[in-house]
């Protein structure tokens, strides 16, 4: 599923063993679950699996957030699920329709499971839109 969903990024194993390293060097590391795409990669067993497997390699924390599909993005988007999987293309029409946001009921459903997997891993867990507030600077001006 990998390298169909990124065919040129590094293996989730080579990405694990990076985290492991940064984490061995006393870097604070976290685990990104972005974009978590319905009915590919939102299962319980792979969110499992992948929370476990950041945890093993170190990882404090995990950030999520479902997939949304800005205009350009989702054009791209449904004609690769339509070549690779045809058959979830009504689910993400239902699921999306007019709305670069999928349902706020799936969405609820989707972040209540990574808040509940994060907390068994032993991992804390934010949603990006939980993220601080990014938009004051964080250096110091070099204006006299």
């Amino acid at each position: 599923l990998a390298r169909r969903l990124e065919p040129r990024a590094p293996r989730p194993d080579l990405r694990f063993g990076a985290m492991r390293t940064l984490a061995d060097a006393g870097v604070s590391t976290r685990l990104f679950i972005m974009p978590i795409l319905p009915r590919l990669t939102d299962h319980e067993a792979n969110l499992r699996a992948l929370m476990a497997a950041a945890r093993e390699a170190g990882a404090g924390e995990a950030e999520s957030n479902v997939l949304f599909l800005r205009s350009g993005t989702r054009e791209t988007f449904m004609r690769f699920l339509a070549i690779e999987f045809p058959r979830l293309v009504p689910e993400y029409e239902r699921l999306y329709r007019g709305s670069a946001y999928a349902r706020p009921d799936y969405v609820r459903e989707v972040e209540q499971r990574v808040r509940r997997l994060a907390a068994e891993a032993g991992l804390s867990a934010r949603r990006r839109a939980d993220r601080p507030d990014q938009s004051a600077p964080r250096q110091l001006s070099l204006v006299w």
